[in-house]
């Protein structure tokens, strides 16, 4: 079993070193073998450009844990992100632009979201087909079972910072679910019934909400 996602599928919050996320919990239990490759910001291109990646892993169940990193509102394009968060600074002037930059976008997080129309990364659309292709390659390619988590509801504090998240967020459920319901290999988790509380900074789950993955998963192996 191999999980393709973002940081949802890693983060326990509050921080607790020693907690489990839906990944470490399914690795416990008699008979499963499972490999977790998400990893923060990750996204669903990551996949859908390069499915082999998927398929050269020969798993028996593909866990696709993606849509919140693509979905929600952004204050800055990804190119800009990436170069403030990610792009090793070699000079003094690099680290100069690269504080700063992260200072007022701190600051005016809310106004650049709306400056820039309250768009995401990804059109809804552009998710959707990447996401379709992603399953449709697997199912082709490979006798593998399916499993499409759906995407955690961004939070009130969340939606204050990033106005216009959960509405796009919302209206990808019935979307993600259609794509899912056309091949007999795939499934899909509603998560829109999980409590606030198991969500508590808004986008990632407690142990608690984990283990509720844990067991919808579970489930799905079963039948």
């Amino acid at each position: 079993m191999v999980c393709f996602g973002n940081s949802v599928g890693i983060r326990i919050r509050p921080g607790n070193p020693e907690g489990r996320n839906y990944v470490m919990l399914l690795s416990e239990h008699d008979n499963l073998c499972v490999h977790n490759y998400c990893f923060t910001g990750n996204m669903i291109e990551s996949v859908s450009q390069n499915a082999d990646l998927i398929l050269q892993k020969n798993a028996d169940v593909v866990i696709l844990q993606f849509g919140i990193v693509e979905l929600c509102s952004r204050s800055t394009s990804r190119n800009v992100y990436d170069y403030l968060n990610y792009t090793v600074k070699r000079r003094p002037l690099g680290h100069f632009i690269q504080k700063v930059g992260l200072f007022l976008e701190s600051k005016l997080r809310t106004p650049l979201v709306n400056f820039r129309f309250k768009s995401s990364w990804y059109h809804p659309n552009r998710f959707a087909a990447e996401l379709e292709k992603t399953i449709r390659s697997i199912c082709l390619n490979s006798s593998a079972q399916v499993i499409c988590l759906g995407v955690n509801t961004p939070s009130q504090r969340i939606e204050k910072q990033l106005p216009g998240s959960v509405n796009r967020v919302r209206k990808i459920h019935s979307v993600m679910q259609s794509i899912c319901s056309n091949w007999e290999q795939c499934t899909y988790i509603d998560v829109t019934d999980i409590q606030p509380e198991l969500i508590p900074d808004g986008i990632h789950y407690n142990e608690e909400g984990h283990k509720v993955i844990y067991e919808r998963i579970l489930k799905q192996l079963v039948n």
